[in-house]
């Protein structure tokens, strides 16, 4: 009797997203994982192979040693291939093309085409990049949510989305969201306790760490939102919920903004992301890194049989950016904790004391490196080039 698994999640690097999925362990280990897109935005483009691991196994094992080509038609009876080009394997398990390589363009038709060592041949049938439906705005709304960690409700910004006209009604899409947020470290370094000296301004050393006051942050947004024009009134989508950000984090205590990539897809890419949506829905779920398998588009040559999970998507692009201000509501993340014996510390304490002045007076109060440098929550010194500030 074959034993299935629960709800369990894989996280897309494609597109961040988080899905779950039901499989049998006896059939689906070792099953090969493809990542990939292809669009009509400039490239390079990056496909990942993996194999699934078993199931008690929360890491992902790259498929090394692959040949990948993406392969570009331009007439819709699919005769000639027009153009492809072979992937270099930059990393274990990750294909990129080459700068100035194959270009997505709206019209044409594209596939993959998998070699592995072992000999199997894998292809995805062709897909046409369509027209893509623009975006019209990407606004917020302050929001409050009910959770009981928190003392009241939980305030945020719920961001929605609006199209433009689609060219007709059986449009498909799936979002991808990157965020950006500027914050600060905790404290702001006063001084350093070394060598039974405290050192305060124009010390190089303290120089360098006030340059990590203020961060900028880049990331995914691990949700998969989708939609279709299908069955509307009009031929747009108005008022599409996308993610929510609450307070509990630092995310909109300076400046926040979201870069959306609005992608026109396919109907079957359409019902594979949407499939994948409506399983992220469900909470109880444990933590892994095995695939979702819904009906994916890659097929072995040879044995028709052969389960391969992923999607490679072909889509038009459309994107937008916007940012926000920080909500005036109340906000719940928690700041580093403040040592405040530092007599008893400068006793005990070989290594340099980050020291921070918490009153007017003078007062000051001794803190971990991280505390003092924005760089410890993952972010970098550097303003993007996008960022337009306040």
């Amino acid at each position: 009797m074959k034993i299935k698994s629960l709800l369990l999640i894989l996280t897309i690097i494609v597109f961040g997203c988080r899905h779950e999925f039901l499989f049998e362990t006896s059939k689906y280990n070792q099953t090969m994982v493809v990542e990939g897109l292809i669009s009509n935005e400039e490239g390079p483009y990056t496909i990942k192979l993996s194999l699934s691991a078993p199931i008690n196994d929360v890491k992902k094992i790259p498929y090394e040693n692959c040949i990948v080509i993406i392969n570009e038609k331009t007439d819709s009876a699919l005769v000639n291939i027009s153009n492809s080009e072979e992937l270099t394997e930059v990393d274990p398990g990750v294909y990129v093309t080459s700068e100035g390589g194959i270009q997505g363009v709206v019209g044409n038709y594209y596939s993959v085409t998998i070699l592995t060592p072992e000999g199997k041949e894998f292809n995805s049938e062709y897909q046409k990049i369509i027209e893509p439906i623009e975006i019209d705005k990407i606004y917020t709304e302050l929001k409050y949510i009910e959770d009981e960690d928190y003392p009241s409700i939980l305030p945020g910004y719920q961001f929605f989305i609006d199209t433009k006209d689609a060219p007709n009604k059986d449009r498909y899409i799936l979002w991808n969201l990157n965020e950006t947020f500027e914050y600060t470290a905790d404290y702001e370094l006063y001084a350093i306790y070394s060598k039974g000296n405290i050192l305060i301004d124009g010390i190089d050393t303290l120089t360098n760490y006030k340059s990590l006051q203020k961060c900028w942050k880049t990331q995914k947004v691990n949700y998969i939102f989708t939609g279709k024009t299908l069955n509307l009134s009009l031929n747009k989508i108005t008022h599409q919920p996308l993610h929510f950000v609450n307070t509990t984090t630092k995310k909109l205590s300076e400046r926040y903004s979201l870069l959306v990539r609005q992608y026109t897809i396919s109907e079957k890419a359409y019902y594979y992301w949407k499939g994948l949506e409506d399983q992220s829905l469900n909470d109880n779920v444990l933590e892994a890194t095995q695939p979702y398998n819904a009906n994916g588009n890659i097929r072995n040559v040879n044995n028709n049989s052969e389960i391969i999970f992923g999607f490679f998507t072909v889509a038009a692009v459309d994107k937008q950016r916007l940012f926000v201000e920080t909500p005036s509501v109340p906000f719940y993340y928690t700041k580093c904790y403040i040592a405040l014996d530092l007599d008893e510390i400068f006793k005990h304490r070989p290594k340099p004391i980050f020291l921070i002045e918490i009153e007017e007076n003078g007062h000051m109060g001794a803190v971990f490196e991280n505390c003092i440098d924005c760089q410890s929550e993952g972010g970098i010194n550097v303003k993007p080039e996008f960022w337009i500030d306040k």
